[in-house]
């Protein structure tokens, strides 16, 4: 069985294209939903709705990206804004998600229920790193299922 990041060479050189599959996945999510809010035919194939509950996931692999460059990127403003942008966008759509049984929302909302949890030892660094940068209790308070 090959693992999509860790069995992939093709990814060593580049870390941040988990970022870049992370807003594919952001995006994909983004007009399932917005097709099921205007009552509109999908346009997104069915099984790919695994886009919305992959926005956890890919929230824990976004963070634990900056965690494993912090030193190189703890000044980089840009990236510190980027990261925090779509933690939340990604928290916020998840919970839209919530309001329609057709997604599977339950890889979500481990990935989100470990974040917010800064006893959780799997999370830990993810989480000091986070409120270290974004204020005392900032995981917290964004890592909440509605």
């Amino acid at each position: 069985m090959q693992l999509y990041f860790f069995d992939n060479s093709s990814f060593e050189d580049t870390p941040l294209y988990i970022w870049d599959e992370w807003v594919a996945y952001y995006y994909g999510a983004k007009v399932a939903i917005a097709e099921l809010q205007t009552n509109q035919a999908p346009r997104v194939d069915p099984t790919f709705d695994g886009s919305i509950d992959g926005l956890g996931e890919f929230i824990g692999y976004g963070v634990a990206v900056a965690v494993a460059g912090e030193s190189d990127v703890e000044h980089d403003e840009q990236f510190k804004e980027f990261l925090k942008l779509f933690i939340v966008r990604s928290v916020d759509l998840i919970n839209q998600a919530q309001s329609y049984q057709r997604f599977d929302l339950d890889n979500s909302r481990r990935y989100i229920q470990a974040l917010a949890n800064p006893q959780e030892p799997k999370a830990q660094k993810m989480v000091q790193m986070l409120d270290q940068w974004y204020g005392a209790g900032w995981s917290r308070s964004v890592f909440r299922l509605d």
